[in-house]
């Protein structure tokens, strides 16, 4: 069962990016505590957590929830790749906020970003190559 330190970064990242969506911070609770029944792993670095899911392409999907800022969230996401290497070829995340594709040349591991479209929280990829 998530701690109260995993629920305060989630209502942290609603109240900083998801406030006025269509989902309440009470659903986004519940659905992370689901993914993480069903078996779903994540990483808690300070202020952001990173739920990741191993597909079976050899890839790594992952996705930040935010409660810090950007160096917070580059950290974390820099933790996820550098475990990920070991195990992966590929890391990726999808994702609304085109601030967020600033941020793909400041990992260990360099970013593409792809506009898909792909509806709601999947208007971008950011793909990680982890063997280049």
């Amino acid at each position: 069962m998530a701690r109260e330190k995993e629920l305060a970064i989630i209502a942290g990242d609603y109240a900083k990016n998801h406030r006025g969506r269509e989902y309440s911070l009470e659903s986004v609770k519940d659905t992370f505590l689901e993914y993480v029944k069903q078996g779903m792993k994540y990483l808690l670095t300070k202020n952001t957590i990173i739920l990741y899911s191993e597909n079976r392409d050899k890839t790594v999907e992952f996705h930040a929830i935010n409660a810090g800022n950007k160096q917070d969230l580059v950290t974390a996401v820099n933790n996820l790749l550098a475990k990920a290497k070991v195990k992966f070829d590929k890391a990726v995340t999808y994702y609304d906020n085109p601030a967020i594709n600033d941020l793909a040349n400041l990992g260990i591991v360099k970013g593409t970003v792809k506009k898909i479209d792909g509806g709601l929280d999947r208007t971008y990829e950011m793909s990680f190559d982890l063997r280049g």
